[in-house]
């Protein structure tokens, strides 16, 4: 690409930071990532220019009223994406009285997470609310709208530093999102879907408090918005060709 006198683009979206990372940087001419804590190396050829959501996929449809809260959450079954905590929240909010069943999308992929997911599947067994709660394993990218449209609200916990795209990929269709990740405290905070703390009765009672708000359709529309602004793949094309330009 180099002795074509083409430019090249690297993107990065992970608090990971290696030998090979530094190496890549000295290759190309920019680095793309979401956020400027997206990526671990301070260097000028940095763009911080958000995910690219296909938005026009990720879409709201009709949406089914439940007399239950539908719970979801999208992602491999790894310990850095908290799924015994949130079991934990869910065990607050199932002593509270609140009903609700909890879909676990995903899959383990490697022998430490296949370790973790027996430990969660162990878990899960010694809840009273275990049969509200169902693993769905890997679901096809293409059919998640269909499935994030039949859901109430979108659990995501994860620790990689960024914003995780599953769970803009879950504001996309209308569904909100309930995170204790910092990356998302300046977009979700503001709503009440935001907990600085995993420990389950904390992060329940503010969970709580935004279930009983009145305005959550107007909160995901707004947050919906956000997302088609901010984060979508139409706009995120035209970025990355103007910075390589």
């Amino acid at each position: 690409w180099k002795r074509w006198g083409k430019k090249v683009g690297l993107w990065y979206a992970h608090q990971s930071v290696t030998k090979k990372l530094h190496y890549a940087l000295g290759l190309v001419d920019r680095v793309f990532t979401v956020s400027d804590d997206s990526f671990g190396i301070r260097t000028p050829k940095l763009a911080p220019l958000g995910h690219g959501i296909d938005t026009e996929l990720f879409n709201p449809t009709l949406h089914l009223e439940s007399t239950v809260t539908r719970i979801v959450t999208v992602g491999r079954i790894a310990e850095s994406k908290h799924l015994i905590e949130m079991l934990q929240v869910l065990d607050a909010l199932h002593a509270h009285g609140e009903k609700f069943t909890f879909t676990i999308v995903g899959l383990p992929t490697t022998p430490q997470e296949e370790a973790y997911a027996s430990r969660l599947y162990d878990e899960t067994a010694t809840r009273p609310y275990h049969d509200k709660i169902r693993f769905l394993g890997a679901v096809p990218h293409h059919e998640l709208p269909a499935l994030l449209n039949t859901q109430d609200l979108a659990l995501n916990f994860a620790t990689t530093g960024n914003m995780d795209k599953a769970g803009l990929e879950a504001l996309a269709v209308g569904i909100p999102v309930f995170t204790t990740n910092d990356a998302f405290l300046s977009l979700l905070e503001p709503y009440g879907l935001y907990a600085p703390t995993m420990a389950g009765e904390t992060a329940a009672q503010t969970l709580m408090k935004f279930l009983n708000r009145s305005d959550r359709p107007s909160v995901v529309a707004t947050l919906r918005n956000r997302v088609v602004a901010e984060h979508s793949l139409k706009n995120l094309i035209p970025k990355i060709l103007t910075a390589l330009s």
